[in-house]
């Protein structure tokens, strides 16, 4: 993670290297889903070539790189994504780039709740909207 105070604008890298940002496949991708609860209280992130959602503490951040490795934690299972948002609930929502599906997970599991209409690339973006909808982007790097 790369902390920026916004007062000094300095910057500072923290937990770098910690096994939950890195990807469980050779030449995969680490950490890229990310995003924080609606109340700031949790940052939920994974590697995009991971299979384990994690959170840690938004206010572990004004502590030192040991403080914010040491209260990571395992929150769920996920499929292999690259973009998730969170409700106030603690569902996390994320785009299955492997079966080209949203899904949702929390502590109890994972689950597809929408598939993309045959011959639509995988999800990239999410996030909700104003009106409580869920709302994703869709990558069209067909090969």
């Amino acid at each position: 993670f790369v902390v920026v105070d916004l007062a000094t604008g300095q910057a500072k890298r923290v937990a770098e290297g910690h096994a939950s940002m890195m990807p469980e496949t050779e030449n995969g991708f680490a950490l890229n889903p990310i995003t924080i609860d609606p109340d700031y209280d949790w940052v939920y992130f994974g590697a995009m070539h991971g299979t384990t959602l994690y959170r840690v503490p938004a206010a572990a951040f004004d502590g030192t790189a040991d403080t914010v490795a040491a209260k990571i934690e395992a929150y769920g299972k996920k499929p292999y994504s690259d973009g998730i948002t969170v409700d106030g609930s603690g569902q996390v929502y994320i785009n299955d780039i492997q079966t080209m599906a949203i899904g949702v997970t929390s502590p109890a599991g994972y689950k597809v709740i929408a598939n993309l209409p045959n011959g639509e690339s995988w999800p990239d973006g999410i996030s909700f909207g104003p009106d409580g909808y869920v709302y994703a982007t869709l990558n069209q790097m067909q090969t």
